[in-house]
């Protein structure tokens, strides 16, 4: 259990009190002892409590009452209420209430611990999910700073049309222009934002595995499903289902997700009965459907069921007025990934890129402002290295021949790691495989570099 508690006890029976301290105290907390409600109070206001365990039947106050005003004035402190045994009534209150938990008296050390640590669980977890969030809405934030462009605003205001609706909505557009990033805008600033946004890469997805992934499965319901599995459909209701690559999703499986789409309700493979869903769709392809549906490989009635709301998404060659804002915002992430704030790009810097066609679009530039602000000995980065640049340009001689070699060799390790990534999509053990390099090493020149294994997955 986490060591680092502080634990604030309200209860007038003393020897209950020091009892219920004594078990606390040597698990690891720091525990105070208040023998009324107005004394807990007071130290509740002054002071800074992880976890509140409060009685309901104080002299002076209704314990319930008492944890229900500690939650208004501090909703992250966690309270357990303490009621008598078989008051049953009493702690369906205290969870009405908005308290985290109850304890029926008397109960043993074990009882108090194991409550305890669950609400510090479940307390990480909801931190966690808050991060989570939070990190999604910055992620999604960069699309509407970047929309100077007739398509981008054009994008930007269906994304502002469908956002709270549930209309299944397909995003178009090459490899690498943002199309994941468009699909938490969506969900992350919507009225789903709350809920799960869960992200499938169909064409990551093994064939045989998809269907049990995607709808889900009972322990039992073939030869290797030893556990219950929920299914992304499941594990998304309430919020968004972010299919990438749809096009590649198996032919076998198309008719399924089409009946789940237009019902609302998922069978799992070996259940007897349905799940009623709420989950929206979002789709992604770097292919034009239409081909796909020509050419077979993606059933017609599935397509006009997902064509509901498109939106396309132009390449980076083809928004250059936008090239500036991306720059400077990948620079102020990378500046403070580097622990190098002050660094910025210069006019010749920046007509550089915005000459260049960008055939890995939003995401090859992103990863060219990060590798320049790691190689750069100065605030102001007046040249950038394009393509196979780093590799072919001219050396600067003037400069030591340690330091050269040392950003010649991290140009080659960037390109020779990325398109390894995305030529395995992502997979790291398939990359380590084919460099014939220790899996633990590649992880560490990822890292060093900033090569997100998420960015090619996607």
């Amino acid at each position: 259990m986490n060591t680092n508690l502080n634990i604030l006890v309200i209860d007038d029976d003393p020897q209950f009190a020091e009892a219920v301290r004594g078990a606390l105290t040597r698990a690891g907390s720091s525990v105070t002892v208040a023998l009324s409600g107005g004394e807990g109070g007071s130290l509740f206001s002054t002071g800074e409590f992880d976890i509140v365990i409060v009685d309901k039947g104080l002299p002076d106050y209704d314990g319930i009452k008492l944890a229900a005003a500690l939650k208004g004035q501090k909703p992250n402190t966690m309270i357990i209420v303490v009621t008598g045994l078989g008051n049953e009534d009493d702690a369906m209150a205290a969870v009405k209430a908005g308290c985290d938990d109850y304890l029926f008296k008397p109960f043993s050390n074990e009882s108090l611990l194991f409550s305890v640590r669950r609400l510090v669980e479940f307390q990480s977890l909801r931190l966690e999910r808050k991060l989570t969030i939070e990190k999604g809405r910055q992620s999604a934030d960069i699309l509407f700073i970047s929309g100077k462009s007739r398509r981008m605003e054009d994008a930007l205001e269906k994304i502002a049309r469908v956002r709270d609706l549930d209309a299944t909505v397909v995003i178009q557009g090459e490899t690498g222009t943002g199309k994941e990033l468009v699909a938490k805008a969506i969900h992350y600033s919507g009225n789903r934002s709350n809920n799960p946004f869960v992200e499938v890469n169909c064409s990551a997805l093994p064939e045989q595995l998809f269907e049990s992934e995607l709808f889900g499965h009972v322990k039992g319901a073939y030869t290797n499903a030893t556990n219950d599995n929920k299914g992304f459909f499941i594990a998304a209701d309430g919020g968004t289902l972010f299919l990438d690559e749809i096009a590649d999703m198996p032919i076998s499986v198309q008719p399924k997700l089409l009946k789940v789409i237009e019902e609302k309700r998922v069978t799992r493979l070996g259940a007897t009965a349905p799940k009623v869903i709420d989950t929206r769709i979002v789709a992604a392809t770097s292919k034009p459907l239409e081909r796909e549906v020509a050419s077979g490989r993606l059933r017609s009635e599935l397509f006009y069921r997902l064509n509901t709301v498109v939106i396309n998404l132009p390449p980076l060659r083809e928004r250059v007025d936008d090239i500036s804002d991306l720059v400077a915002y990948f620079a102020r992430q990378s500046s403070k990934k580097w622990g190098n704030p002050n660094v910025r790009f210069a006019n010749e810097a920046l007509r550089q890129m915005k000459s260049y066609s960008w055939p890995g679009n939003v995401r090859e530039l992103r990863n060219v402002v990060e590798r320049s602000i790691i190689m750069s000995n100065s605030d102001l980065i007046e040249r950038v290295e394009l393509g196979m640049a780093s590799l072919e340009g001219s050396l600067d001689l003037s400069r030591p021949f340690q330091e050269v070699k040392k950003e010649v060799i991290a140009g080659f390790e960037i390109r020779y790691f990325s398109t390894l990534l995305k030529e395995t999509k992502g997979n790291l053990t398939e990359a380590s495989n084919r460099a014939g390099m220790n899996i633990k090493n590649l992880s560490e020149k990822l890292k060093l570099y900033g090569i997100s294994l998420k960015e090619f997955k996607a």
